[in-house]
């Protein structure tokens, strides 16, 4: 997981790495002035009120002004090229080159009915015993369930919980984590913080301020669960691609355009075991880096546990 100072540095393991990273921060300088310098009383209203800014941005990654930007990024965040579908040069505009395909030998996967797969390439945090409605973070604000989802939530009560914490350096499209039926699905309008860790820290409520889109899902062996887009500053907007009420693993799901964004997982109590890496890193402040299609859990069904 993250083990954030409040100063800036976001930390990480790499999948399969013995030892942590160093995030490279998109703008973090400015995330951290806005929310933690001398004027963020200022700064984080106008961030959280006025949507104007954030569409603003939107607008200008949406134009051709923009693409100017794709190779800059490219080479700061050290996005690995020989994944795209398609080359840069057919990108019209940054948010083109965000919302990027990608070739797909790139994103193997389990297609075992009780691996539960990661729906987003993210930096992630697992919570194998959420406590009563609420998520505790080691570092950041805590949230509720029912705040979340907007209603009373007691089936996801003493559950389990995952957040995915997507870098601008991702892939931003997301798949379905498994086989499901789609029960429900809610937009939830809000405000437009960043998610980073650095704002997590400031005692920034994200999740249950920022805008959202809640779908919840059914599956044999998962019970039922919920999957949460949370979108960001500079997120124009969360697009859903999928069409139909039954889906399939690793089937797309939707997109987010530029900014930072989120997926929040919510599980029934005693139906995910989460992976013992992914445990330990969230349980000592780590996020964990994996790609879309990596097993991040199994099935408790038929299990002794």
């Amino acid at each position: 997981m993250s083990k954030i100072n409040v100063a800036t540095t976001v930390q990480f393991y790499k999948r399969g790495e013995k030892e942590p990273r160093t995030e490279v921060v998109l703008g973090g300088n400015m995330i951290t002035w806005a929310y933690l310098g001398p004027l963020d009383f200022i700064m984080i209203p106008l961030i959280s009120k006025f949507s104007i800014l954030s569409k603003l941005l939107g607008m200008y990654m949406d134009s051709a002004f923009s693409r100017n930007r794709i190779r800059k990024v490219i080479d700061h965040l050290e996005i690995d090229e020989s994944e795209f579908l398609d080359s840069i040069d057919d990108y019209k505009s940054f948010n083109d080159f965000f919302i990027r395909k990608l070739k797909p030998e790139s994103r193997e996967f389990d297609s075992n009915s009780s691996a539960f797969i990661s729906p987003a390439d993210c930096r992630l945090l697992v919570y194998p015993n959420v406590a009563n409605d609420r998520i505790i973070p080691v570092k950041g604000v805590d949230f509720s369930i029912n705040t979340l989802l907007m209603r009373e939530a007691s089936e996801f009560y003493n559950g389990s919980a995952a957040v995915l914490r997507l870098n601008p350096s991702d892939y931003h499209r997301y798949h379905f984590p498994c086989d499901a039926h789609v029960m429900d699905s809610t937009a939830i309008s809000g405000s437009y913080h960043s998610v980073n860790p650095v704002v997590l820290a400031a005692d920034i409520k994200v999740f249950t301020k920022n805008k959202r889109c809640c779908t919840i899902l059914k599956n044999p062996l998962y019970g039922t669960f919920a999957f949460i887009e949370v979108g960001a500053f500079g997120v124009g907007e969360i697009v859903e691609t999928y069409s139909g009420q039954n889906v399939i693993k690793m089937q797309e799901k939707g997109y987010f355009k530029f900014g930072g964004s989120s997926i929040v997982l919510l599980f029934e109590k005693n139906k995910i075991q989460f992976s013992p890496d992914l445990i330990e890193n969230s349980r000592n402040g780590y996020e964990t880096s994996v790609k879309v299609g990596e097993t991040i859990g199994e099935s408790l069904i038929n299990s002794d546990q």
